[in-house]
Order: C-alpha cells, then sequence, then structure tokens
C-alpha cells in the first residue's frame, strides 16, 4: 500500500508539473485549477495505507500482548521448577530404572 501511495503522489506531482507548464503558455487558471484540486486518487491510496498500518499495529499489539503473558507463564514454571530443584537437594544425580526381560539399567 505505501510503495502505491508513493506511486500515486508522484503521478499527481507530474500531473502538477504539465499542468503549471500548460498555464505558463495558455494562461488558463481553469485548467491548473482543477488539476491542483484533483487529489481523489492521492487521498484514497494515503486512506488505505494509513488503514492497512493501523491494522499492522494492532497485531502487534496482540502478538506483543500474547508474548508477554507467554514469557510470564514460563516464568512461573521456571520459578515452581527452582523450587522443587532447591527441595530435593539439588538436581537429579541418575535414574535407575527396570525393564523387563532386559534388566535394569543406571545412567547417571
Amino acid at each position: 500500500k505505501t510503495k502505491r501511495s508513493v506511486r500515486d503522489a508522484k503521478a499527481y506531482g507530474k500531473n502538477l508539473k504539465v499542468a503549471a507548464e500548460d498555464y505558463l503558455e495558455d494562461k488558463i487558471h481553469q485548467d491548473l485549477w482543477q488539476e491542483m484540486s484533483d487529489l481523489k486518487e492521492l487521498k484514497q491510496s494515503l486512506q488505505e495505507a494509513n488503514d492497512k498500518h493501523e491494522e499492522i499495529k494492532g497485531k502487534i499489539a496482540m502478538i506483543e500482548n500474547k508474548a508477554k503473558q507467554t514469557a510470564e507463564k514460563f516464568g512461573k514454571k521456571a520459578e515452581k521448577a527452582q523450587d522443587y530443584l532447591e527441595e530435593t537437594d539439588g538436581p537429579c544425580r541418575g535414574t535407575y530404572m527396570a525393564i523387563p526381560v532386559v534388566g535394569n539399567l543406571y545412567s547417571g
């Protein structure tokens, strides 16, 4: 949308320049005024770009809020895990497990 707005602004500028050159040749005020007043396409293009910008800002705010909520949730989980480690005298040093038919395994 922004590129289109820039393109429309450039086109308006070119048309206005041509109208000014024509005015210097033929001195017809009406033609110059009409070209200067024809901002409909430029205004619409800028409005569409602004609307899209606002839509994107809204999406960014939603993503930002979701990220903050997720960070808080995982922060609480990390805190619980840390508390658990402190309660159980530190990290687990090894794992002992029995598997039928294979036998006992120890890791650590």
